[in-house]
């Protein structure tokens, strides 16, 4: 969640530098300004979900190798012999 926090602040400071820089020159129109902040908006919302999704994985990920862990210990812990519990089919081995 931490991560995500942090990832959404570096985005919005990089979106307020973008739109800095998309203030209006000599002859812009107000339009053109709206219409130009709109995309970028967007662009910005998109690259948000997309980070959200995948720290979402990665706590996914974390879990589910907390789970195994804890099922290796207890196999251990109960001086069962090998082989160990099967390995998560969710996760890469």
């Amino acid at each position: 969640m931490l991560a995500l926090i942090a990832a959404g602040g570096i985005i919005l400071g990089a979106a307020v530098g973008k739109l800095l820089e998309k203030l209006p020159t000599k002859g812009a129109s107000a339009q053109e300004l709206i219409t130009r902040f709109h995309a970028e908006i967007e662009r910005l919302t998109e690259r948000v979900d997309e980070l959200t999704d995948r720290v979402d994985a990665g706590i996914r990920v974390g879990r589910e190798k907390d789970d195994y862990i804890h099922a290796l210990r207890a196999h251990i812990s109960a001086g069962n012999p090998p082989p160990p519990p099967p390995y998560p089919d969710g996760l890469k081995q």
